[in-house]
């Protein structure tokens, strides 16, 4: 038997409730009704200067990192809309884009969720926290591996441009964690890409010991030029000097990593 399952889920000891109309369009396969606790609801949010979507993420003691029948609820048809945002499941993922993730207590401020984001739009996007019942000691971070930036949403909202590699959880991470992150950590490993004015060339430094390549982009993500780099190569300096004045981004991309910044070029 398959119910619409409202957005509005009353997780209480013994009672969950259906209405026959999702405002999200979520569904699930229900089993049973068990007993647990509920210990908190986290809903993330996308929006742009028109639309915004949202996604659930439970904690019960109840729930599992894999596929909980009565607890999760994959979006309407298996399909995400083309502005919606969406969990992966932690354990068992096939790719199904999830409206609704449950899980469970020893993953409370302690487990990252694969978060997809679906745009066809090329306008910035910031994605924050709607709602928030989990205890106020749980700080709950948004990895951009693209970027290589770290949000603690809790406290502030992130905003970016779209790209192609957003859809399937490769690109966002939720962390769920117990203490503060060192964030400046995270920074300092990054590589430092800066405009040298007087040389009219944009100059990367800090790069990883691994074959990399460079991109320069339009902001509507045309590639306009790009430089291949060989293991050796720690640093490299890009010709910018037929570029007109404006804001590129600049991708640096090797096996499993990926980071952009935006650069002023004048």
């Amino acid at each position: 038997m398959k119910l619409l399952l409202s957005k509005s889920l009353l997780l209480s000891c013994f009672l969950v409730s259906f209405s026959p109309i999702a405002p999200t369009q979520q569904e699930a396969q229900i089993v049973k009704n068990s007993v647990f606790t509920h210990l908190g609801l986290v809903t993330i949010e996308i929006k742009d200067s028109q639309k915004n979507f949202s996604t659930d993420i439970y904690f019960n003691t109840n729930a599992s990192q894999g596929l909980d029948l009565g607890y999760d609820a994959s979006l309407i048809g298996g399909v995400a809309p083309p502005f919606s945002v969406y969990s992966f499941l932690v354990e068992e993922n096939d790719g199904t884009p999830m409206g609704i993730q449950s899980l469970g207590e020893n993953e409370l401020g302690n487990v990252t969720v694969p978060l997809g984001i679906n745009s066809t739009e090329t306008q910035q996007i910031e994605v924050s926290i709607k709602e928030i019942t989990i205890p106020e000691s749980v700080f709950v971070y948004l990895e951009d591996k693209l970027t290589g930036m770290y949000t603690l949403l809790n406290d502030e909202n992130y905003t970016f441009f779209p790209d192609e590699n957003m859809a399937n959880g490769e690109r966002f991470l939720v962390h769920f964690e117990s203490e503060l992150l060192d964030i400046n950590m995270f920074k300092s490993n990054l590589p430092e890409i800066t405009f040298n004015q007087n040389l009219k060339r944009i100059e990367v430094k800090g790069l990883v010991g691994e074959k990399q390549l460079i991109e320069i982009l339009s902001l509507s993500g045309r590639k306009i030029s790009f430089k291949m780099l060989n293991a050796n190569n720690l640093s490299c300096s890009i010709d910018v000097s037929t570029l007109t004045t404006g804001i590129y981004i600049i991708v640096i991309k090797n096996f499993g990593y990926q980071r952009s910044q935006k650069v002023l070029i004048h």
